[in-house]
């Protein structure tokens, strides 16, 4: 009988030593679940943004769920926060507004437009571009417009294709929360594999100044 009661003695004291690694275990498991859900609400759901002041150019990323990213850029424009308007055209027909002439084909505006066809045609393509358009005009601020849940990625590709000083403004979305994956994986990416701004081979399609 002391025999069998050494053996189950051991036995308890075996799950006693295991247990506190098991707790440890657990505790880290939720702490980083905890840190990781509090970066992703950071960057994706409530990103920080900019009270935007004057700019040399408003530049938009296209997509969206319909034309909020440049309904927001053109109210910026509206309040003549810089004389020039940029935007990617790759993504029809996301920039098309119900209602309004084409900005690209007729921009009935006091304001310059230029459209242009990003290649590649993604956050990363449409930074290179803005960055090459930018050099090539010696901009030194812009104003970033996309929707809230992208701001994050797409500042990470503008930051390292425009030599410029970057506000950023959020175009709320009704789905932000569904994009969260997506856009978390993009900028994984961006950080890991995708380190560099490209070389963009895209072209301007259109816009032209109406500047009355």
């Amino acid at each position: 009988m002391g025999g069998l009661r050494r053996k189950s003695d051991n036995a308890n004291s075996g799950r006693h030593q295991r247990s506190p690694l098991v707790r440890w275990l657990f505790a880290t498991g939720v702490l980083g679940a905890m840190a990781l859900g509090a970066l992703l609400l950071l960057w994706f759901v409530f990103p920080s943004q900019d009270e935007p002041d004057q700019a040399d150019a408003v530049v938009v990323f296209a997509g969206g769920v319909g034309t909020e990213r440049l309904d927001a850029a053109v109210a910026l424009m509206d309040r003549g926060l810089a004389p020039v308007l940029v935007f990617n055209i790759s993504t029809n027909p996301w920039y098309r507004r119900p209602g309004t002439p084409d900005l690209c084909q007729e921009p009935d505006v006091d304001f310059e437009v230029i459209c242009f066809a990003a290649n590649p045609n993604s956050t990363r393509g449409e930074a290179a571009m803005f960055g090459d358009i930018a050099g090539e005009r010696g901009w030194k601020t812009v104003v970033m417009v996309t929707s809230t849940y992208h701001l994050h990625r797409a500042e990470l590709w503008l930051g390292r294709c425009v030599d410029a000083t970057i506000q950023q403004v959020g175009a709320d979305s009704s789905n932000k929360l569904s994009q969260v994956p997506r856009e978390f994986g993009g900028t994984v990416h961006a950080l890991v594999v995708d380190r560099s701004c490209p070389t963009h081979q895209g072209a301007v399609t259109g816009g032209a100044a109406s500047a009355d």
